[in-house]
């Protein structure tokens, strides 16, 4: 009779023979106090400068489960052989640059040489990477490289989740879904419709058109062909007036989303649960109440939307560059960019509006103007209009002018933004510059209306 003891669980029974299961290791039957005179025995008869006969008894002894002895014998045969292979390997050492180094020791040499390399080729590390020195600012920004552009991160991580924009919202959408949104259908709480069906779901607040190109987003209950032309447009002046501020080509750090109304009284409604400065008083302001603090604009006025929808997008741009806790949200410089766009950026407007400041006194008092500037429902439309003209005017100025002092100034107010800290400071100093220039203001305006730059 066939009794397996220390086998047990091990043995198969197969005609009445004993036989080991497939891929179970051979168990030794020997005492290990056996297998340590064998492999010494081995070993003895082995030239100690013989590296790989000194490594095949280490396997040996590998196969028999002596792990101990052959890590022993492994150290034999580097005093035999150093460079030896399989030996280095066996104990954990990693071939670098022509030398042997355990694990971790490579891991911090290959770390510290890569640093070292990154460092000579003029790199600087950013959020645990690598990355180019002239590249830092625009990282801080939030902004990535992807396929050799340069976008905000969030879209970054949308394009990496492989979601590509819809062809006429430029919402995020699955790119299995590009054909049914190529083919002219809208997503709609889980389903693919019409234009037409589209239109009537997003008619309400409650679930409005969200319509995006590169620097602009158009929250409205328009229709969509209407959202999409106010997109196009605010994206046209957020590109005139970025750079002012910021680098030219480059998206900014976040999307201008502007609330489009298409009625007044939606509009003045929305204006006084979200609006603590008086500025919905006029046809655009900001809604620092609201979640993300968005622009609001009347846009659905007959005569002065399109204007309104200029003044919003300045309005976007310098309240998100122009951030500084010790900066008041009514500062004129924010009507400034916004009146900029509307009134004076180009030659027609500045011609039409300039004739009406100057019948509202044209520049004036501009120490208390920058002191005590406004906007107010409590002020008559005549002197909320003067505060707009004027405060626009000084970017024209600054735009078109040459004037080396304010211009110096001026680059101050940019560094500042770059830096994300003193513009209050930087843009007083810009202030007294202005102060100093009421003549030049003057003589800049003349020109204006007489069609000039």
């Amino acid at each position: 009779m066939f009794v397996a003891l220390a086998l047990t669980g091990l043995l198969v029974v197969s005609n009445g023979a004993p036989r080991l299961p497939a891929e179970t290791p051979i168990p030794s039957l020997q005492g290990k106090k056996e297998l340590r005179r064998q492999l010494a025995a081995r070993v003895a008869g082995i030239d100690p400068k013989d590296g790989d006969a000194l490594y095949a008894a280490a396997l040996w002894a590998k196969r028999k489960g002596l792990d101990l002895d052959f890590k022993r014998i492994l150290h034999k045969v580097l005093k035999a052989d150093p460079d030896h292979e399989e030996a280095r390997k066996a104990l954990g050492y990693v071939k670098w640059k022509d030398k042997w180094f355990k694990k971790e020791r490579f891991e911090a040499e290959k770390k510290k040489a890569e640093e070292a390399e990154y460092r000579r080729k003029g790199y600087v590390k950013h959020d645990g990477v690598w990355v180019k020195k002239e590249d830092l600012e625009f990282l801080k920004m939030g902004l990535l490289r992807y396929e050799g552009k340069w976008v905000r991160r969030p879209d970054y991580l949308k394009y990496k989740e492989g979601l590509v924009p819809h062809p006429d919202t430029g919402v995020w959408i699955k790119k299995e879904d590009l054909e049914r949104a190529e083919s002219g259908k809208f997503p709609v709480q889980g389903s693919w419709v019409t234009k037409e069906e589209a239109n009537k779901a997003h008619s309400t607040w409650e679930r409005p058109w969200v319509v995006q190109t590169e620097n602009i987003r158009i929250v409205t209950t328009a229709p969509l062909d209407k959202a999409k032309e106010w997109a196009n447009d605010g994206e046209t002046q957020i590109t005139i007036i970025k750079n002012l501020l910021y680098p030219p080509g480059l998206p900014l750090p976040r999307r201008v989303t502007i609330f489009g109304f298409l009625d007044q009284a939606a509009y003045q409604d929305f204006g006084a649960q979200y609006d603590d400065t008086g500025f919905s008083a006029y046809g655009a302001f900001r809604a620092a109440g609201q979640d993300g603090a968005p622009i609001a604009a009347y846009l659905g006025e007959k005569n002065w939307g399109p204007y309104y929808l200029k003044h919003a997008a300045g309005l976007g741009v310098a309240h998100m560059l122009l951030v500084d806790d010790k900066l008041s949200r009514t500062n004129w410089i924010y009507t400034a960019f916004g009146a900029y766009l509307e009134r004076w950026s180009n030659r027609a407007s500045a011609q039409h509006f300039g004739r009406q400041y100057l019948a509202k006194g044209g520049i004036r008092n501009l120490k208390s103007f920058f002191k005590n500037f406004a906007i107010s429902p409590d002020q008559s439309s005549q002197e909320t209009d003067w505060n707009i003209y004027q405060a626009g005017i000084m970017l024209s100025y600054l735009q078109k002018e040459e004037d080396k002092k304010l211009r110096k100034a001026w680059e101050k107010v940019r560094t500042a933004v770059r830096k994300r800290k003193g513009i209050r400071k930087v843009l007083q100093g810009m202030e007294k510059v202005l102060v100093k220039r009421e003549q030049e203001l003057r003589d800049h305006l003349g020109k204006l209306v007489r069609g000039g730059r």
